[in-house]
């Protein structure tokens, strides 16, 4: 019996030193965002998110029921608001509570009043409607003091500088004594923010790894880097001083850390439940030591140069007050079609051409999704063209061994139409990803520059006589019948994205709307397929 009640008490007094203090629950809010509707695209937030979202559950102990994540078309203005309500509701959140919130994806900051003012955008944000489709700094502050929980703790890998804090501040050790208790820190209310930087500076990725330094430094301080004092316990304060001198050591980048309305002087604290798996464990840091990072930094550059520096992602996750230009391309492209008339002639069964097509053209993309264009085509082709249809008659002056006639009966025969068209294309462009539709009048002039063939004819005089006389006519005719011509041509395709290079194919119907030529109601359609490239200025 002693021994029994002397293993439950050392139980007893494990946990309490080295659990949290009271029974409270852990929350947090992942928000992760590559993917906007009207803003530049950024690359590995989402990954980053996730990674951070599986190492809480893991590693934390935090239930995955406990976690809101919202990823990209997911994480609307509407949404990410929702998620505060829950973590504000008092029915779910106690007093005890532990809330984390993180958030990867572009910031804004604009003086207003005054002052400058943060704001984080979600993927439906608009850019100079920050107060109707952005989150501010200010909501923040008001979402942080609704929330009943005792200690909250914002990580924004965005950068808009200090303007969410009421006062910023350093690495905050417990006394000696204190050391290895989380009772040290969480005694007292805890309400603090860090971010990826200052306002205006661009967020840098780690080469290789698919996420930006600031969290691939994050998940490296919650795998125990930042753990500087070896208590098994990681503060709010412990890892953001390990995550802005790594950061602004490998970055030009400045991370900020402080606290906010209704803090106490407490700290959030992270305890380990399970030692780091390897799903979530950051990857190894590139050629550089921790002592590197934690003691003195700029001493050890020359001894241990990284050997992948970091690599600067455009666009930065820093958008600044006025947009960016969109983006200009110039493109040319190369295919064949296959054309066709649909006359109405009596004389001749015309048959479908095909040939080949060339162009240049310019586009000016307004939104990601949205762009104006504008094609100039050159098209080459054998469009019209098949078999005179017998008995068809024609009447002419005509000579033949000796004898005048006036009549021709066409036997049978074939003939070839050489046709160049050439058109201007205004267009609008629709997007979703690398596919597209677009569509736009086609106006330009068609030319037949040449028609050949051969018929078999019988002859007749001025009095109709028929004397039996079969004539094959072989000829070989240069036109120059002009007309204008339009058309409504509608393609769709798939642009793939090479950074300022594009490689793309395209599938079109031009359908030819104004007839041709005087003697003839007809009118000339083609169907083309478009191989392209362009370059983005």
């Amino acid at each position: 019996m002693r021994k029994l009640f002397l293993i439950s008490s050392i139980v007893f007094i494990t946990s309490w030193a080295y659990g949290q203090t009271d029974s409270g629950k852990d929350w947090a809010l992942v928000v992760g965002i590559d993917r906007y509707q009207s803003l530049p695209g950024l690359t590995g937030a989402v990954k980053g998110a996730r990674l951070l979202a599986q190492k809480l559950v893991k590693d934390f102990g935090f239930k995955e029921s406990n976690i809101i994540e919202l990823y990209d078309d997911d994480a609307t203005r509407s949404n990410v608001l929702n998620a505060f309500d829950k973590l504000t509701d008092q029915q779910n959140i106690s007093k005890n509570d532990r809330v984390f919130i993180f958030f990867a994806g572009h910031a804004v900051t604009k003086p207003v009043g005054g002052k400058d003012v943060g704001f984080l955008m979600p993927t439906d944000g608009v850019m100079e409607k920050f107060f109707g489709t952005a989150i501010s700094t200010d909501q923040l502050q008001v979402i942080e003091q609704a929330s009943p929980a005792k200690q909250v703790f914002f990580c924004m890998d965005a950068c808009y500088g200090g303007t969410i804090f009421t006062r910023g501040l350093g690495l905050v050790l417990p006394k000696e004594t204190e050391s290895g208790s989380s009772q040290a820190y969480t005694a007292k209310q805890s309400r603090s923010a860090l971010t990826a930087g200052s306002k205006d500076e661009e967020v840098t990725d780690i080469a290789d790894q698919g996420i930006d330094a600031f969290t691939y430094y994050l998940l490296q301080g919650l795998s125990g880097a930042a753990d500087v004092n070896a208590d098994n316990l990681i503060t709010s304060s412990e890892l953001a001083d390990y995550v802005a001198k790594s950061v602004r050591y490998r970055t030009t980048q400045h991370p900020q850390y402080g606290k906010l309305p209704g803090d106490d002087g407490g700290e959030f604290v992270f305890l380990k439940s399970t030692p780091a798996s390897a799903e979530t464990a950051a990857p190894a840091p590139p050629a550089q030591t921790q002592k590197a990072v934690n003691e003195n930094p700029q001493q050890q550059v020359a001894e241990e140069e990284p050997s992948q520096p970091p690599r600067v992602v455009h666009p930065s996750r820093v958008i600044q007050e006025r947009p960016e230009a969109k983006p200009f391309w110039v493109y040319a492209f190369l295919g064949g079609n296959s054309n066709s008339y649909s006359m109405n002639l009596n004389v001749a069964n015309f048959t479908t051409k095909s040939g080949g097509d060339f162009g240049i053209g310019a586009e000016y993309r307004i939104t990601p999704n949205l762009a104006l264009g504008l094609n100039l085509f050159v098209l080459d082709n054998k469009a019209g063209g098949g078999t005179w249809t017998p008995g068809a008659a024609f009447y002419e002056d005509n000579y033949f061994d000796g004898g005048y006639y006036d009549e021709v009966e066409v036997v049978n025969g074939t003939f070839t139409e050489d046709i160049r068209y050439f058109s201007i294309n205004p267009l609008i462009k629709l997007s979703l990803g690398g596919a597209y539709i677009d569509l736009g009048p086609s106006i330009g002039i068609v030319t037949k520059a040449e028609e050949t063939g051969n018929r078999n004819e019988y002859l007749y005089d001025s009095d109709g006589y028929y004397p039996e006389v079969e004539v094959n006519v072989d000829y070989d005719s240069k036109l120059t019948d002009v007309k204008t011509r339009v058309g409504l041509p509608i393609g769709v395709g798939y642009d793939l994205s090479l950074g300022g290079f594009r490689l793309s194919c395209e599938l079109r119907y031009d359908l030819g709307l104004t007839d041709l030529y005087s003697n003839t109601s007809g009118k000339i359609s083609s169907v083309q397929f478009l191989f392209g490239a362009g370059i983005g200025l």
